[in-house]
């Protein structure tokens, strides 16, 4: 009621109504647009609903796989991504599960008790609802920080930097990529904002007026209890906390208030304490190198070539804008002319330094005078640039050399929100100095019209960027969950992990026979007759096609999948000799090309 008070009703009705279509936009892309899911997604309503099974395709501790050259059933693949009856709220199996994996456990907890509600059923819409319920307040927090940053010292001057925060966010693919990612990734990002905005308050608060110990007691609880949730949604959290926190007790340092710098780095740490408690955070990250995955092609990647991508993220995501490939010719180039004029220019400033000593002198000390009388708006801005440089720097550090994939926008969604806010402040500073400079005394108007202008042309360009983990899948008459309802599958797959992205594709199926691109022409004719009668062969031909592109350039795709479908129709041919084997459709399953066959 405060804050509706203080900021008006007028206000919040806006935000409101920025929130309803932005987030309506977001459920039609999710419900009509989103045909496919990421591996990670499925994963959640395994790690939440498998009972004491963190996975279906190796063993908990990842040192052997399982399932491999062997049948399993559809009810199996169910029961790993559903709640069976007598396993409702089982929190225990939960723990378990994500101590053999590498997240903490409140989001899971969450879905799993979302899912103990409807036991035995499989939606993608039970992760979806927690987006969608984290989105308004994520939103509603965005613009109270933005409105802390852009109002001024006092907060008293109106301003629709605000509005164009949450605006620009809500449109832009780096937010909407946030939330059509059924993952807790959003809600990472919701407690990164709301420990943002209480910890800036308590600062301006600070600022402005000595706080009495009860209050700055009340605030520094609230900020820590967010700290908690944040690290126990994702270890990232505790990455960016960590930096926020030092910038703020070096301000309540620079400020002389020592003990509430002890306080606070005391919360901070207690804040942690849970995490470490609670996951299995230390044992997690050496159980993911047990089985070595063939997802990767062994290219090691440079920290250089990391930031690259995790630059062009940002750009992307709200510009639009990919660098060139040949951008490191263009570096090379650009920093061989800068060391050349550096060269150049070193004897020069020397020496005028060395004939205007007085003169620089004055300089530096006016220039270090400003420094220590920095305002503390300006100082949050730093601390946020800051804040989003560490994460970048942090997630170069801990991925291996092997690991960059191109969904790394998802380890960078955290801070997306800051990203928006301090491009919204760059451009308001920028065209009110251009309109400044054209009508002086009188631009406001000038400047109203620029930024308006400039900021329609960003949003317009943001839009043109593509929106992630959509994961289109070909429009067939039937689906593969649809064919393979109470019939007989024989997937083959490039990576045995693969398996977690058709749990739930087939877990409605009836014998499901499970083998590798890699093995399946070995296996005995009476392994694949076991348990089959009538049904569908699921073959995941994304490197069978890149085989045959490379011999064959000239062909088109629909050349290559005609070309894999007859030489597999002729191998199953002589496994079942008195069937009749079809080609019937191609899909594509989590970027993999997949063909069906029918067997009959």
């Amino acid at each position: 009621m405060d804050n509706v008070k203080k900021h008006g009703i007028t206000e919040f009705v806006i935000v409101a109504v920025i929130i309803v279509l932005t987030l309506a936009r977001i459920v039609y892309l999710y419900a009509f647009e989103k045909t496919g899911e990421h591996s990670d997604e499925i994963w959640s309503y395994g790690l939440s609903n498998s009972y004491y099974e963190p996975f279906v395709y190796c063993d908990d501790r990842r040192e052997e796989l399982k399932n491999e050259n062997s049948w399993i059933t559809g009810e199996y693949l169910n029961d790993y991504i559903t709640v069976r009856e007598n396993e409702r709220f089982s929190y225990g199996s939960v723990t378990y599960n994500l101590k053999h994996d590498f997240h903490p456990p409140l989001y899971f907890y969450l879905l799993h008790t979302i899912c103990s509600f409807f036991p035995g059923e499989y939606s993608r819409w039970f992760a979806f609802a927690l987006n969608i319920a984290v989105y308004p307040v994520l939103m509603i927090y965005l613009y109270l920080l933005a409105c802390l940053v852009c109002r001024g010292r006092k907060g008293r001057e109106k301003s629709i930097l605000p509005y164009c925060v949450i605006a620009f966010y809500g449109l832009a693919s780096g937010g909407v990529s946030t939330f059509v990612f059924a993952r807790h990734y959003a809600m990472l990002t919701m407690w990164t904002v709301m420990f943002t905005y209480y910890t800036f308050r308590i600062l301006k608060k600070t600022d402005e007026e000595e706080m009495s110990v009860r209050c700055f007691g009340r605030n520094i609880i609230v900020i820590a209890v967010i700290s908690a949730l944040g690290c126990l949604t994702q270890y990232f959290f505790a990455a960016y906390a960590f930096v926020v926190t030092a910038l703020v007790m070096l301000w309540f340092f620079i400020k002389k208030y020592y003990k509430k710098t002890a306080a606070f780095g005391a919360a901070m740490l207690v804040s942690v304490m849970p995490m470490f408690l609670m996951t299995g955070v230390l044992e997690s990250t050496k159980s993911r190198t047990g089985i070595a995955s063939s997802v990767t092609d062994g290219e090691v990647i440079t920290l250089p070539e990391k930031i690259k991508t995790c630059v062009e993220c940002f750009l992307y995501d709200f510009f639009a804008i990919k660098f060139p490939k040949e951008l490191g010719y263009y570096i090379s180039i650009l920093a061989s002319t800068l060391l050349f004029i550096l060269i150049i220019a070193l004897p020069v400033l020397a020496l005028y330094v060395k004939k205007n000593r007085r003169a620089v002198k004055e300089l530096l000390l006016r220039k270090a005078g400003q420094i220590r009388h920095l305002t503390l708006i300006t100082y949050i801005e730093i601390t946020l640039a800051l804040s989003i440089m560490f994460i970048i720097a942090a997630y170069c550090i801990l991925s291996g050399d092997d690991n960059m994939e191109a969904l790394t926008n998802r380890y960078l969604f955290l801070v997306y929100p800051f990203f928006v806010l301090l491009v919204i402040l760059a451009v308001n500073r920028i065209t009110g100095s251009v309109a400044g400079l054209i009508r002086r005394g009188n631009g406001r108007t000038l400047h109203a019209i620029a930024f308006t202008a400039v900021f329609a042309v960003v949003v317009a360009g943001s839009l043109r960027a593509k929106i992630y983990y959509l994961f289109p899948r070909v429009e067939n008459e039937k689906t593969i969950e649809e064919l393979s309802a109470g019939r007989d599958v024989i997937l083959v797959m490039t990576e045995h992990w693969l398996l977690t992205c058709y749990t739930d594709l087939l877990n409605n199926a009836d014998d499901i026979l499970v083998l590798s691109t890699k093995t399946y022409r070995g296996q005995p004719a009476e392994l694949y007759r076991e348990k089959y009668e009538n049904g569908y062969v699921v073959f995941d031909v994304s490197k069978l096609l890149v085989s045959e592109q490379i011999k064959n350039s000239e062909a088109t795709k629909e050349e290559l999948y005609e070309t894999a479908g007859e030489k597999l129709t002729s191998f199953f041919k002589e496994i079942f000799p008195d069937k009749s084997i079809n080609y019937l459709e191609r899909d594509e399953i989590f970027t993999r090309e997949v063909i069906i066959l029918e067997i009959k």
